[in-house]
C-alpha cells in the first residue's frame, strides 16, 4: 500500500479539524499521481483551514491547490491561487511558503511563455530558500531555472543548472527533483545534438520514476525516450515509448503531458516519413489542447498540422490550418508562429499564381522577422538585467554575512580579553584603519570594490557637472564566463578574474579608476575624457582581453562586452551608472564581444 492510499484510509476514520494536516499531505502526495483528485483534496483542505482560521494551513493548502491546478493545465486559475498564497504568506512572514508560492508563479509564467518574468520569480524563490538554508527546495528551484533557460534557448546555461540540481538533489534525498533533473539533463543533451550522451540519463530517469512510483516523471521520461529513439532512427522503440507514455497520461488525466506526447509523436512520424500518422497525431493533440485553453500551444499545433498537410499536398486543408494558426496569433503574442504561417501561405498562393496575395503574406513574414529580431534583443536584455540584479543581491548578502562574522569574532574577543580592554581598544583602532582600507578593495582582484567606486563616481559626476568637464563611465563584462566556472574549478575562474583585473589596471591612467562590481563585471571611470577617448580606451582593453593567453587555461578564448555612458545630463550619478548598464545589456544582446556607446564617436 502506498503513502497516498494509507492517507486516504486514515482520512475515512478521522473526524473534524484533525483531518486538515492529512488533507494537505494527501494533496501533496497526489500532485504527480492524480492531479485532478489533488485539486479536490486541496480545495477541501482550504475550506477547512479557512473555517478554522488556521492561516498557516490555509497558505500551505493554497500552494498545493496551485500546484495541482498547474498540473491539469488550468494556468490562469493556478496563477491566481499562487498570487493569493503570496499575499497570505507575506502577511504572516512565512518565508518557506513565499518561496514555494513564487516558484509556482515561475512555473506558470514559464508555461505561458513569459520567460524573463518566470526567471525573476524563480530567482526570488531561490533567495528565500537560500535564507532558510533549505537545500531540498533550493535544488528544486535550480531545476526550474534550468527549464526556463532551456525554453529561452540558452542550452549550456540550462545544462549547468540541471546538473547542479541533480548533484544537490542526490545529497538531500530529494527524489522528485533527482528524477526530474535527470530527465532534463538528457533532454538538454538531445537539444545539443548529443543523443548518445542523452540516452543514459533518459534511461536512468525512467528507472528512477518507476522505482519511486512517480507517474508524472515516468510519462516525461517515456516521452523523452521516444523523442530520442526517433532521433536515432529507431522507429519501433520510439513508437512503443510514446504509446506507453500516452496510456499513463490518459490514466492520470494528465492533459498537459498528453499534448506533449501527441506533438512529439507527430514529429516522430514526420521524421519517419509517415505523414498521415503525423497528421492524425497533431489532430489528437489539438483535441486535447482545446480543453486546456492554451492558445499559444494550439496555434503551434495548427502550424505543425498545416506543414504536414502541405507536405501531403492537401493544399486546401493546409491553408485552413495556417489560417487557424494566424487567427489564434491575433489573440496572443506569438510572432514566431505568425511569421511561419505567413511564409507557408505565401508559398501556397504562389503555387496557385495568386501573386498579389503571395506578396502580401511575404511582406507580413518579413515584418515579423524584423519584430522577432528586436524582441530577441529586448528579451535577452531583460534576462541579463534580471541576472545582474541577482548577482548584486548575492554580493550584498555575502557582504552582510562577512560583517556579521567579523562582529561575532570581535564580540568573542572582547569577552575573552575584557580585563585588558585598554590595550584591546588600541589594537582595535589600528585594525579599524586596516579594515577601512581593505573595505575599499575587492578581496579577489585587489581592485576597488563597488561601494568605493560608487562614492568616487558621485564625486567625479558632481565635479564634471560643476566644471562642465567631460566624464565617461563604462561597464565591462566577460562573455560566457559562467561556463568557465561550470566547466572548471572555481579557483581557475578566480585566477582568471585576478589576471583580467591586473590587465585592466595596468592599461589605464593613474587618474582613472577600475573596480570589480559583481562576478565578472568591471567598471571603469574616466575623468576628463571625451567620447572618442573613452571609445579608444575601451576598444583597446577589449582587444587585450580577446588576444590574451591565459596561463591557467591555455585553451581559453575570452571576449568582453562593453557599455559606455558619456552623457552627464542626468539628475544624479546613479542614473549614469544605470545608463551604462543598459548599454552593456544591449552589447551582450547584440552578440557580445562588442562595444555600445550612448553617442556615436566622432
Amino acid at each position: 500500500m502506498d503513502t497516498a492510499q494509507r492517507l486516504q484510509d486514515k482520512l475515512e476514520v478521522t473526524p473534524g479539524p484533525t483531518r486538515l494536516p492529512l488533507l494537505i499531505e494527501l494533496a501533496a502526495q497526489l500532485w504527480d499521481k492524480n492531479p485532478s483528485r489533488a485539486v479536490e483534496i486541496a480545495r477541501e483542505a482550504l475550506d477547512l483551514a479557512s473555517h478554522l482560521g488556521d492561516q498557516a494551513a490555509k497558505g500551505t493548502a493554497l500552494v498545493e491547490l496551485g500546484r495541482s491546478l498547474y498540473r491539469i493545465g488550468d494556468y490562469p486559475q493556478a496563477l491566481a491561487v499562487f498570487e493569493q498564497a503570496v499575499a497570505l504568506h507575506q502577511k504572516e512572514d512565512e518565508r518557506l511558503g513565499l518561496g514555494r508560492s513564487w516558484m509556482g508563479i515561475g512555473n506558470v509564467r514559464a508555461s505561458l511563455g513569459l520567460l524573463p518574468e518566470a526567471l525573476e520569480a524563480f530567482f526570488l524563490a531561490l533567495s528565500f530558500f537560500e535564507q532558510l538554508e533549505n537545500e531540498w527546495y533550493f535544488c528544486s528551484c535550480l531545476n526550474n531555472i534550468g527549464i526556463a533557460y532551456r525554453r529561452l534557448g540558452y542550452y549550456p546555461t540550462a545544462l549547468g543548472y540541471h546538473l547542479r540540481a541533480l548533484n544537490m538533489a542526490a545529497g538531500v534525498n530529494n527524489t522528485i527533483t533527482k528524477i526530474a533533473a535527470t530527465n532534463n539533463v538528457g533532454d538538454i543533451y538531445l537539444l545539443l545534438e548529443r543523443p548518445q550522451e542523452a540516452l543514459p540519463y533518459q534511461t536512468e530517469a525512467l528507472r528512477l520514476s518507476r522505482l519511486h512510483n512517480s507517474p508524472y516523471n515516468e510519462i516525461v521520461a517515456l516521452t523523452n525516450l521516444g523523442t530520442l529513439r526517433a532521433r536515432l532512427g529507431q522507429c519501433d522503440e520510439a513508437l512503443t515509448a510514446f504509446h506507453e507514455a500516452r496510456a499513463l497520461a490518459e490514466l492520470s488525466e494528465d492533459r498537459e503531458n498528453l499534448v506533449e506526447i501527441y506533438s512529439e509523436l507527430g514529429n516522430a512520424h514526420c521524421s519517419f516519413g509517415q505523414l498521415l500518422q503525423a497528421a492524425d497525431a497533431y489532430q489528437a493533440a489539438l483535441g486535447v489542447v482545446s480543453s486546456i485553453g492554451d492558445f499559444h500551444l494550439e496555434a503551434s499545433l495548427q502550424l505543425k498540422l498545416g506543414e504536414t498537410l502541405l507536405a501531403r499536398e492537401q493544399f486546401d486543408q493546409a491553408e485552413q490550418a495556417f489560417g487557424c494558426a494566424l487567427t489564434l496569433t491575433e489573440r496572443l503574442h506569438a510572432p514566431e508562429i505568425a511569421g511561419q504561417a505567413h511564409l507557408h501561405l505565401a508559398q501556397l498562393c504562389e503555387s496557385r499564381a495568386e501573386f498579389s496575395q503571395a506578396l502580401s503574406h511575404l511582406r507580413a513574414h518579413l515584418q515579423v522577422l524584423s519584430q522577432l529580431h528586436q524582441a530577441a534583443i529586448e528579451r535577452q536584455s531583460a534576462v541579463l538585467g534580471i541576472e545582474h540584479e541577482v548577482e548584486k543581491s548575492q554580493q550584498v548578502a555575502a557582504a552582510r554575512r562577512e560583517i556579521i562574522e567579523q562582529l561575532q569574532q570581535t564580540a568573542t574577543t572582547l569577552e575573552t580579553m575584557y580585563p585588558e580592554k585598554g590595550a584591546l581598544l588600541s589594537g582595535l583602532h589600528d585594525q579599524e584603519e586596516q579594515l577601512a582600507q581593505k573595505a575599499d578593495l575587492d578581496p579577489l582582484t585587489g581592485l576597488f570594490n563597488q561601494r568605493d567606486f560608487q562614492q568616487r563616481l558621485t564625486a567625479e559626476f558632481e565635479r564634471a557637472r560643476r566644471n562642465n568637464a567631460p566624464l565617461a563611465l563604462s561597464l565591462l563584462t566577460l562573455d560566457h564566463f559562467r561556463a568557465v566556472n561550470e566547466s572548471h574549478a572555481h579557483d581557475v575562474g578566480s585566477q582568471i578574474l585576478r589576471e583580467v583585473g591586473q590587465m585592466l589596471q595596468s592599461n589605464i591612467r593613474a587618474s582613472d579608476l577600475i573596480a570589480r562590481m559583481t562576478g565578472e563585471t568591471f567598471a571603469l571611470l574616466l575623468p576628463d575624457t571625451e567620447s572618442l577617448g573613452a571609445w579608444q580606451v575601451c576598444e583597446r582593453l577589449r582587444h587585450l582581453v580577446a588576444e590574451a593567453d591565459w596561463a591557467t587555461l591555455p585553451e581559453l578564448h575570452l571576449t568582453m562586452s562593453v557599455g559606455i555612458c558619456t552623457q552627464t545630463a542626468w539628475s544624479k550619478a546613479e542614473d549614469m551608472l544605470y545608463q551604462a548598464e543598459q548599454l552593456l545589456y544591449q552589447a551582450r544582446a547584440a552578440g557580445r564581444n562588442c562595444l555600445i556607446m550612448d553617442v556615436t564617436p566622432p
